[in-house]
């Protein structure tokens, strides 16, 4: 879900969090300027991914589901741009593949796994998996539409994409597993394989988060997700590093703890969240880092979290933002460059438990998105629920770029 922040021309967030629905109108310190439900009947949306287009504005995708006693069960993959206002500028359904590269007819059906690429939104697109063990990349245009789709390589039955980074300047990474092995690959704009390598230090991706750098490079951290996998290395270790857009590493970084996510600046400083557990609790952290991975930072953010909580941390030059679950509520705090929180936010679950995601494009504006579940007429229905808050110019703090 989440998340989660890539390199971007305007400075921007982007979290991905599992938690209940926000029931709180309006957060302490930011004004609601409008909330808008998405998602045609008759069927149930879930939250996939919340970003932002090549023209800044923020987009929203979605699986929608329909199960029907007396209607075939069938399955949508829809995307939604919205202005400023509020009001979908586009909503556009992405067609399914009817062959594969070789020919063959595909009866296909999303199985569920879509990811949202991180990176720089002028090459923003969506990992689905049409076919199980098949994803097939999908462009958008920059207006946030979808731009054909184009099956992705691979050497086993089941690819399965685990982090998706679209580069500065063009391309994509992926952090995936190939059968049992755990591989980057980089492609180009429609899926061809640019190369293929596996991961440093025969590390599994259990738990992965990437971003782009602005000189072309990427930053992944990896550890264990914390909810059983014992057959990762790091179980108990968080690992951080940098690589150049051939795949080449360069600095690294071991820290205890588990599930990290992290996020890039464009002057090369990375926000890095982990959580370190202490017994039955798991404070969370937050970090700043520098080009070299030493910390400029370091901010506790909770101080006790539990196995099923979940978070996310996005970057800004302003500084960050963290979001997540605790006790399936919704979590949400801004954070300025000195590690000093500025904002928070606590929700109650409404009915049903939901997906959640913040996004920033720039310091006045936050929006918050999830998966709801509403009654309309003694029925539920599942949809996709955006709010956006005005950030009064008094609280969001100055930009600041420390370049290492």
């Amino acid at each position: 879900m989440l998340l989660m922040c890539p390199f971007r021309m305007l400075p921007a967030l982007l979290v991905l969090l599992l938690a209940g629905t926000c029931a709180h109108a309006q957060p302490p310190g930011l004004a609601l300027s409008w909330s808008v439900d998405l998602g045609p009947k008759p069927l149930w949306y879930r939250l996939e991914g919340v970003t932002l287009a090549g023209n800044g504005q923020v987009v929203v995708s979605a699986i929608g589901d329909l199960k029907s006693v007396s209607e075939p069960a069938r399955n949508e993959i829809w995307v939604w741009q919205l202005d400023a206002a509020g009001k979908p500028v586009l909503a556009a359904q992405v067609e399914k593949p009817q062959k594969d590269s070789q020919g063959n007819a595909l009866d296909s059906a999303v199985t569920g796994r879509m990811t949202t690429t991180t990176g720089d939104p002028a090459h923003t697109a969506l990992i689905v998996d049409f076919v199980d063990g098949q994803p097939w990349l999908v462009p958008l245009t920059p207006d946030g539409g979808p731009a054909g789709r184009f099956e992705i390589p691979r050497t086993s039955k089941r690819l399965q994409v685990r982090s998706a980074i679209a580069l500065t300047g063009g391309g994509y990474v992926l952090a995936a597993v190939d059968g049992k092995e755990s591989v980057l690959i980089k492609l180009d704009a429609t899926a061809n394989a640019v190369w293929r390598k596996p991961c440093v230090h025969d590390l599994q991706f259990c738990y992965v988060s990437g971003d782009a750098l602005a000189d072309g490079g990427f930053v992944l951290a990896v550890g264990a997700s914390g909810l059983g996998e014992q057959t990762s290395p790091l179980q108990g270790i968080v690992w951080i590093g940098r690589f150049d857009g051939e795949g080449a590493q360069g600095a690294e970084r071991f820290i205890d703890g588990g599930q990290p996510k992290c996020s890039s600046l464009p002057d090369g400083r990375v926000a890095l969240l982990w959580e370190v557990p202490q017994g039955a609790q798991k404070p969370v952290h937050v970090a700043m880092l520098d080009v070299a991975f030493d910390t400029i930072w370091d901010s506790t953010v909770l101080p006790a979290a539990s196995a099923l909580d979940t978070f996310e941390v996005a970057a800004s030059m302003t500084g960050c933002a963290v979001g997540g679950s605790l006790e399936e509520k919704p979590f949400a705090a801004l954070l300025d460059n000195e590690g000093k929180k500025y904002w928070e936010y606590w929700g109650q679950s409404e009915t049903k438990s939901a997906l959640y995601g913040l996004a920033m494009p720039d310091p006045s504006q936050v929006y918050l998105a999830s998966s709801v579940f509403i009654q309309e007429e003694q029925e539920w229905r599942g949809m996709v629920r955006v709010r956006r808050f005005a950030v009064p110019a008094s609280q969001a703090p100055a930009p600041e770029s420390k370049t290492q």
